[in-house]
């Protein structure tokens, strides 16, 4: 998980991936926020790690996903994901939902 400040959201940030032996990465960050009306503060927005099967399978109403991007050639190198903004009724539930 990861929060974000700011106006606008990065639309492919690139992550760490600790143990890339015994771990499948993350696809997709989600961009988690409340569908409801913002007032004159900042919208808050939490990203999520999720992988792209996970939501193919179990996510039927989502829109088309953002194109992959190849994961790096090297240990070393930032894992860069495409963000999908997802706005829901309550976004706390998310993680739970996951």
């Amino acid at each position: 998980m990861a929060t974000f400040s700011g106006s606008t959201l990065c639309k492919m940030p690139g992550i760490n991936v600790n143990d890339r032996a015994s771990t499948i990465a993350p696809t997709h960050m989600a961009a988690v926020y409340s569908s409801g009306p913002s007032g004159p503060e900042l919208r808050r927005v939490i990203m999520y790690p999720v992988h792209q099967s996970i939501l193919s399978l179990y996510c039927a109403n989502l829109p088309v996903l953002p194109t992959l991007v190849p994961p790096p050639t090297t240990p070393e190198a930032p894992h860069e994901v495409p963000v999908m903004s997802i706005p829901l009724p309550n976004p706390e539930s998310f993680p739970f939902l996951m």
